[in-house]
């Protein structure tokens, strides 16, 4: 009996979907443009829905940048700060060195200074200090007696010459010891202003990692991790049209192929004109390194650039002259300014990871006539 209920209501609940499916489809037949409309107003709400999310998201992007970018600013002013103070230190023990070394001869000096005093006073002692008054009273030659007191007069001399070396270079080894007690107490002071400095640095690499994990959540697809990648190759190469303007015509020597030195000691971690997302290909190399190695200059030149760039961080762009150039990316601080001429193989940047790397690097670009070309075949 309830089996026979059942399929009672199925039929008749079936009866009634059907009457209503016919209804519905009635009711669109009879009025098309209503059911087109409603659709098109949903489409239209979902395109703006989308707009608004993307519009957010790149809200979200360009906040993260600047942020990201005042980040690295501030890191890189510590990482610079630290670098001055390593430099001092440095600087300081040398002078110390050479303190000791002066302190040494000086001490040398008056040993052998005291050695003449003592000489002397030992040959006026053997000559005997009342010769003078028992030559009177015995009524000796006076020829004898001048005699006698020129050579008093000559030791007399002497002794208060050596005297007055002595109290010379007494004062001068006063003057040493004092110098490096000074450099003693300077040499702490920097070493306990080196200390906060790497604190106050550990601090910002740890807010610059946490801020970097933050965009790449970010980036969901990588349609848009793309399209971030594009949009820094295409700053870069508007900063590179931008100096090449600008770009001196210093004629230098020592760009040869094969000649060069890379900018630091890293191995190439992505070479010239691989696959680096895409379609996109790298212009130049990417080079593993430390945070804090040295960067140097390839060649002599004269800095053209020296700021940060979205995407690549602080970027430092020297002139070779001849129409050669070279780039160097991704810098924890930047160590010269524009307009500045350096010499091969000066320290002109440090390595880190700012634009937005997850580890540090060196992207290092040479270009001629602004063209892009292999590094490799000019760096040995």
């Amino acid at each position: 009996m309830p089996t026979q209920f059942n399929c009672h209501a199925i039929v008749k609940a079936s009866s009634i979907a059907g009457l209503s499916l016919w209804m519905c489809f009635a009711v669109s037949a009879a009025n098309p443009d209503n059911d087109a409309t409603k659709r098109l107003q949903e489409v239209q709400q979902e395109i703006k829905k989308r707009q608004a999310n993307l519009k957010e998201r790149q809200a979200q992007q360009k906040r993260a940048q600047a942020e990201l970018r005042s980040t690295e600013l501030n890191l890189a002013k510590q990482a610079k700060e630290l670098h001055t103070t390593r430099l001092s230190i440095e600087k300081n023990q040398q002078e110390q060195l050479g303190l000791k070394a002066r302190r040494d001869d000086l001490e040398s000096t008056r040993k052998a200074q005291q050695a003449v005093l003592a000489a002397q006073l030992e040959s006026h002692f053997l000559a005997g200090s009342s010769d003078y008054l028992a030559m009177i009273f015995n009524q000796q030659d006076p020829a004898s007696i001048e005699r006698t007191l020129v050579y008093f007069q000559y030791l007399s001399e002497a002794r208060i010459e050596a005297l007055d070396v002595l109290k010379v270079t007494e004062a001068q080894l006063q003057q040493v010891e004092g110098e490096l007690l000074a450099k003693h107490h300077q040499l702490e002071e920097l070493l306990g202003q080196q200390s906060a400095e790497r604190q106050m640095l550990k601090t910002e690499q740890m807010n610059h990692q946490q801020l970097i994990s933050s965009i790449n959540r970010h980036l969901k697809t990588e349609q848009e991790s793309i399209g971030l990648l594009e949009d820094s190759e295409n700053q870069l190469k508007s900063l590179l049209d931008k100096v090449a303007v600008v770009h001196s015509s210093v004629q230098l020597k020592g760009i040869k192929k094969g000649s060069l030195k890379w900018p630091t000691q890293g191995k190439l971690r992505h070479k010239y004109n691989s696959v680096r997302q895409g379609q996109i290909r790298w212009k130049g190399v990417l080079m593993a390194g430390s945070s804090g190695d040295d960067v140097r200059s390839i060649a002599d030149g004269k800095v053209l650039f020296a700021d940060w760039v979205k995407g690549m961080g602080l970027v430092m762009v020297l002139d070779h002259g001849k129409g050669y150039m070279s780039l160097y990316g991704h810098a924890q601080t930047l160590l010269r300014q524009p307009g500045d001429e350096v010499r091969r193989g000066d320290t002109i940047a440090l390595v880190g990871q700012s634009g937005g790397q997850v580890r540090p690097g060196l992207y290092f670009e040479m270009r001629h006539e602004g063209v892009p070309v292999n590094p490799s075949h000019w760096c040995k």
